[in-house]
């Protein structure tokens, strides 16, 4: 995934993932499907990344402003089809 000129890796490790559905009081699963009907908000985006990234940015909501929305949601549905055992791509 790309911010501001930058390339950043997505790792889902269980932690994470575990603290994405406490924060957002959803399960993955209810939030693939959100992020795949395109109804994900920006502040969900922020947790997702916030929570997976290595090395996160630290301005990121203004990243995500300035980046390509579009490729960032297609990284972290990467991420989720990764999760859920439908590819093996890194991100």
């Amino acid at each position: 995934m790309i911010l501001d000129g930058k390339s950043y890796i997505l790792r889902p490790t269980f932690t994470a993932l575990n603290n994405i559905e406490q924060q957002l009081s959803v399960g993955l699963v209810a939030l693939a499907r959100k992020l795949s009907e395109g109804n994900i908000m920006l502040e969900e985006l922020v947790i997702i990344i916030t929570q997976c990234a290595i090395d996160s940015p630290q301005n990121i909501r203004q990243s995500l402003v300035r980046g390509e929305l579009a490729h960032i949601i297609e990284a972290i549905s990467r991420m989720f089809a990764a999760v859920f055992g439908g590819c093996d791509e890194s991100t």
